[in-house]
């Protein structure tokens, strides 16, 4: 992948530098990515573990085509997202994001239930809307972004008890052109 800087160019291993991204990022139950595309070129596919892994582009758990793909994080664990071009795929136009469990229930009698609750029936998602920030761990700061890039932070709605604010970044991105982590900040990857 080529990004262009003020005064020169640079490759850019896209599989390392974004999932390095997301490793450094915390994700919630309810966060979105935004995936801007060329939906006349490409498509996002989110995928198992083992589609990830052989950039299998055959059958994903979901297909987005639109060029401009707003995907809301409904569970906790890995998601696994990919290029629908596999020649793309294998060039690492691909990206795992760790989404948090929510371990915000209080239990009064200070006990967990034995068996988690029935999957209620299928319904189309929600309308995507903006979630709070994330917090990130205390001491430990947002990843900077690459040189020559805007950053565009903004800010999060109040809160009772507020976490504190997570830095905006903004990252070069191929295939999927620009994703954007909305975690009551702005983080653009763009090309």
């Amino acid at each position: 992948m080529e990004v262009e800087n003020n005064k020169k160019q640079q490759k850019l291993q896209l599989h390392s530098f974004y999932n390095q991204w997301a490793e450094k990022n915390r994700f919630q139950i309810g966060d979105t990515l935004l995936f801007v595309y060329a939906g006349d070129k490409d498509c996002v596919l989110h995928v198992t573990k083992d589609d990830y892994t052989n950039c299998n582009t055959a059958a994903p758990l979901e297909k987005f085509t639109d060029g401009h793909t707003l995907f809301k994080f409904n569970q906790s664990g890995p998601h696994y997202f990919i290029s629908g071009v596999a020649d793309n795929c294998h060039k690492n136009e691909k990206l795992v994001v760790v989404v948090m469990a929510d371990r915000s229930k209080n239990y009064s009698n200070g006990t967990v239930p034995s068996s988690p609750p029935a999957p209620s029936p299928e319904v189309p998602p929600p309308s995507p809307v903006v979630p709070p920030p994330s917090p990130a761990p205390s001491g430990e700061e947002s990843p900077s972004p690459p040189s020559g890039v805007e950053i565009n932070p903004s800010p999060a709605p109040a809160q009772e008890s507020s976490p504190p604010k997570n830095g905006a970044s903004s990252f070069p991105l191929s295939v999927f052109g620009t994703i954007t982590a909305f975690l009551g900040s702005s983080l653009v990857l763009a090309v």
